[in-house]
Parts: C-alpha cells; structure tokens; sequence
C-alpha cells in the first residue's frame, strides 16, 4: 500500500503481465488538426486539442505531446512549436524536448537554423548553436519563413536575410495549413496514405452491445449401435474441448463467457463508431448526426439531433426501434432546479443553483442488506432505489441534498465545511452506488487541495435494527438515512467519477476515478466511512486522511490515458468480471475488470493437460490393481 498520489504520479504495474495489452486497449486520440508538415518519418501535426504528433506514413501514431502553440516548423530532424512565450525543440523521432527558447511569437525552420521572431527582431540559431544572430527588421513583422534563409515581410516588403543583411526579394507570404491533410465534417482526418477517426476525440456517449455467436444446433446422430453413438459422444466431447482450449481468430472462449461485445460510441460531430471489444478494430460507422446512445434489447437505440430514433444491430443493420416504455418517475434537470416528473407532469422541484445530480444505476443488484461489524452483528443498508444527490453551489459554499426521488422529500442535507471553487478547471462530481455517495470538489484551504467526500447510508445508528423491507416505499415510508461521512485528500484532481456494476451485485464494489493520465478502480471498502476496530470489534468513525490505494488498483497500467470523463459498464456472464470503457475529451479506453478475482474461471495457466494425465493414471491404477484385490479376497475367503 502507498498513497494513491504517488501512484497517479508514475506508470503503474496494475494487472498481471499476462493480462497487460491483452484485455485492455486504448484508442489514443489527436484531434481536428489544423497544422501539418510532411516529413520523410511522417505528419507533425499541431491540433484543436493542444496534441503535438507525429503520425507515421501509415497512419500509426509514434508520439503525441500536450503543448500550447499556434504555429510548428521541422528542420535538421526537429520539430519546433511555437507560442506566445516560448519556441520549444522536439527530436522528430522520439518527441523528446531538447531546448526552449524564451520569448517570440513565430517561428520557422530549415535544416541549416530555426529563426525566433519578436517585434522587428528576428533570432536566427543555428542548429548547434546558443548564440543567436539578431537581424532588425526596421518595422513590424507580419510573418516569416525559412527558405534557403529566412525571409520576413515589413508589410508587403518582403526582406531576405543574407549574412545578416537585408536583401529585399519577391517571395509569397507563407502559409501555415494543413498541406495535404484534409478534414471532413465527420472529423475523419485523411492523408494520401491514411485516414484517422479523429471525430472520436470528442466522445459524448457510450453503450455495449452484446456480439451473439451462432451455436450448432444440430442434433447428433444417434441410429447407430451403442458402441457407435458411445464413440461419436466421446469424438463431439474431444472436439468440444479442444475448440474451447484453441483460441481462433474471434476468442471463442471470451463469447462464452460474454467477453466479446460490440462498443457503441457516439461522436460530438453525430457520428457512430462500432469497435469490435476482442479485435479492437472498427466494424462499421455511421454519420447520421446523432446525439446520444442507449442500449435496448440487445440495440444501439440512437437519438439524432433533430429527436427521432434509429436503432442498429452490433452488424450495423438498421433495425426497427423497439417501443421504449415511458418511465413512470423521471427527472428535468436544468441549471437553476432539479424537478420530478410523474407520467410527464411536474410532482415537486427543487431550486438553486445545480452543479451535478446522480442517481442509483438501474442495473444495481444487491446481494447482501448489511454489513457485518466485528462482533457479527449487522448495520443495515439503506437501499433506496429512488435517491437521487443534488449538488448546489452558492458563494463558494457547496451543498449536496439527498432527495426521493419519487415525492422530492429531502431525506439528508451535506454542507462542505470548506470553502470551494468550481470551474471548468476544477471539476465537480459525483456518482450514487449502492448505498454510499461519493463527490469530488476543490476546496480553498490552506493546501488547496482536491477532496473526495463519501456518505455511507444506513438506516439506523443500532446495530442489528432494521426499519425497512429489502426496499423502501417512498410512498409510506418516512424513514431517513443514518449517514457517516469521511472526507480524503486527493493530491491529483480527478476527471471522471464512476461505480461499477456485475451481473448479481457479488462481487465487491469499486469506485471508478479517471485523473489526467490514468484510468483507477479503488475498491469502495477501503472508502467507507466505518471501519471496524481491531481492538473493539466495533465500528468507528473513519478519520479523513490521503487516500491510499494498491498499485492494482491502476487499472490502464503503464498506459498514458488522456481527456477521460465519462465512464460506461457492463456486465459479462462471469459474476467476476465486468468491461468498462472510458472516454471523453480525447482518448478512449477500454479493459475487463475483476475486482475481486476470476474467482469463477479457471485461469489460463491452468495445466488441464496435468489434470487429465493424473485422472487416466489414477484410472490405470484402479484397473491394474482391481485383480489383485479380487485375488486376495479369494484367498482370503478359501483360508
């Protein structure tokens, strides 16, 4: 155990060796360029999403780098950004940063200099060299370019520099673009060797698909004598096992146990992308402006912009849209209330200034009511599939309200004792699991730190008192949650805030957290807000500390993972695993996790080969020594 700060800090060793780039891959995103250079090795490209590229004349991405620049230029195998402060060198090969040069606005490069433009001057280094040459200009500087030397335009004069003199010349302007980059309204960015789904740099919405496998349901054949179809058993067992321990081209193995699933993504350009989970390839898209996303009955159920709905196969066939059932309770969130909805109509609203609702995920299945303290008495869950947390956030104060959702009667009221900011620089979230909420904000203390804040929800404070059956009644119940809270420091601000989800709500709870860099899963046990004492075996409050975490709890490993904000599950036939996807602002991840350990699978280091070779001995065993025990009993019987 270590805190989780320092985990976030470096790479990770999160899943086991066999597993790494297995289960998991990763979409790494660019965005919509809007600067390109051609090279020998490839692209360099600058784009709307502060991503310096390289990408390889076969489309491959090499390396990618977060800067903020307007302008690049590639001389002498080096890459050169430019912004407002500085001009900064990268090795074209590797995108290592070799030197930065404080101060201009503009740059270009040869592959004998680079030259630094600021106000009429000009800097012109040669490669090697930390000494630059100024050269004035005797007025403003619209632009510059490297040609055999540098050239630079006084209005519509354009001066050449020749041995640090000015020679007037008859030149274009330069112009920065795309060369032969092009751009659809898809965000497809397209080369002539090339093309790249760059619309998927801005994911808003996600679902998984189950991929259904034809079965042969063809009944053998059974006319033969008894030792015919005893033979043809034995030869459909064999060929059955060897097709389930030989992985094909489609992992035969995953689709037994619903690992193989098709990811549905929508784009912010309205586009649809289907990826195949197993051979994380595309296996279609559709551009038909869509907005959001939803799985019905095994279908990507789409809602274009305009508001009808489409619904597609996992084959990417149009399908009829299967009737939806309206719910009966339902939400209308906007900026300055949160209201409930009864067969469309308002029931009850509640005011102020939202940053962030959630609720309960439909699919939640508990399978335990309490939870065992240590002398075996059991604290009740408070399991209200109605709850529904709303963040609000007045003059720096932030106040998450615990509602029913059904009659909006307050249940519990959290008020952040700090003082907290939130912009688009510092994120609120919040998610609501079983019986927990957790929240993320960034208080104004003396460390300015990023916080997460969990509630744990029971119904009663007495040990081994229930006041509810499995589920609440919001309408005859007027029972409110026994809350205990914890509040940790995080020293990494969190982007994306998540639960996960199995088939029969088993296996344990993880929280799901996304940093600038990395995908977590942090089981919620080691969040509660109750811990039980080893001294007592009585629970007591948690005090607020650093949240620590295993290193396993880095769930992307060694991968850099970019722009993640949104997270979606679901579940597999294991009650073990679940797929989870994350995406956002830029990259998209995709992994199976198993909080608990493939406790219901054997592994694939499993030597079945040792098994079966011990079972026939002991078999050969038993039949050479069934005569000799039958012998003995003879004579035994004739003494």
């Amino acid at each position: 155990m270590r805190f989780l700060w320092a985990a976030w800090a470096v790479p990770a060793l999160a899943v086991f060796n066999d597993q790494a780039y297995k289960v998991d891959w990763q979409y790494r995103g660019l965005g919509i360029p809007f600067e390109a250079v051609k090279t020998a090795a490839g692209h360099v490209m600058l784009t709307d999403r502060d991503q310096l590229a390289l990408v390889d004349n076969n489309g491959v991405l090499v390396w990618r780098k977060t800067v903020l620049a307007q302008h690049i230029a590639v001389g002498n195998n080096t890459v050169y950004s430019s912004s407002n402060t500085e001009v900064t060198a990268w090795q074209l090969d590797s995108g290592d940063r070799l030197t930065s040069v404080p101060g201009g606005s503009l740059v270009c490069a040869n592959n004998a200099a680079f030259a630094v433009a600021k106000d009429s001057k000009v800097f012109i280094y040669e490669h090697g060299s930390k000494e630059p040459q100024q050269v004035e200009f005797g007025g403003t500087l619209d632009a510059l370019k490297c040609v055999d030397g540098v050239v630079g335009w006084v209005g519509n004069d354009p001066k050449k520099v020749v041995n640090g003199d000015l020679e007037s010349v008859e030149d274009s302007k330069p112009v920065f673009g795309l060369g032969d980059i092009t751009v659809d309204e898809f965000g497809v960015v397209s080369a002539p060797e090339w093309s790249r789904p760059e619309g998927l740099s801005q994911t808003v919405a996600a679902c998984f698909l189950e991929i259904e496998h034809a079965v042969d349901a063809k009944l053998p054949d059974l006319s033969g004598t008894l030792l015919e179809n005893w033979s043809g058993r034995v030869k459909r067992h064999v060929k059955e096992l060897m097709r389930f321990r030989i992985s094909t081209q489609v992992n035969e193995k995953d689709a037994l146990f619903g690992y193989h699933k098709a990811l549905i993504l929508v784009t912010s350009r309205g586009s649809v992308y289907a990826f195949d989970t197993n051979s994380r390839s595309i296996l279609w898209e559709k551009h038909v402006g869509a907005v959001s996303v939803e799985n019905f009955e095994n279908l990507a159920v789409v809602t274009l912009s305009n508001g009808f709905k489409i619904a597609f196969s996992h084959e990417g066939t149009e399908q009829a849209v299967p009737e939806t059932p309206k719910p009966e309770f339902d939400l209308d969130i906007q900026p300055s209330y949160v209201a409930g909805l009864a067969n469309g109509s308002e029931s009850w609203r509640f005011s102020g200034n939202v940053v962030g609702t959630a609720r309960r995920d439909p699919r939640e299945v508990t399978s335990n009511v309490g939870t065992v303290v240590g002398d075996a008495k059991v604290r009740y869950k408070y399991l209200n599939p109605n709850l529904v947390a709303v963040a609000t956030y007045e003059n720096n104060r932030l106040v998450v309200t615990l509602l029913d959702g059904i009659t909006g009667r307050t249940l519990a009221v959290s008020e952040v004792e700090d003082s907290v900011t939130i912009d688009a620089q510092n994120k609120f979230l919040i998610v609501v699991g079983e019986h927990w909420v957790a929240f993320t904000y960034r208080s104004k203390d003396e460390l300015a730190s990023s916080k997460l804040s969990i509630l744990d929800l029971y119904e009663s404070s007495v040990l081994n008192e229930r006041l509810s059956p499995d589920q609440v009644n919001p309408y005859t119940d007027s029972q409110i949650p026994w809350i205990f809270q914890r509040v940790v420091v995080l020293k990494s601000p969190l982007q994306a805030l998540g639960t996960s989800v199995t088939h029969f709500g088993v296996t344990r709870r993880e929280v799901l957290m996304a940093t600038d860099t990395q995908v977590l899963s942090v089981p919620k046990l080691g969040l509660s807000a109750l811990r039980v004492s080893p001294e007592k075996g009585k629970p007591v409050q948690e005090p607020d500390t650093v949240l620590t975490a295993p290193d396993s709890s880095v769930i992307s490993h060694e991968r850099i993972v970019h722009g993640i904000t949104r997270f979606t599950t679901a579940t597999t036939l294991l009650e073990s695993t679940f797929a989870l996807c994350a995406y956002g602002d830029l990259d998209v991840f995709y992994t199976r996790v198993s909080p608990s350990g493939e406790f219901d699978r054997l592994p694939e280091t499993f030597q079945t080969t040792k098994l079966l070779a011990i079972i026939a001995s002991l078999g050969a065993l038993v039949m050479f020594l069934r005569p000799i025990a039958r012998n003995k009993r003879i004579q035994q019987e004739w003494i």
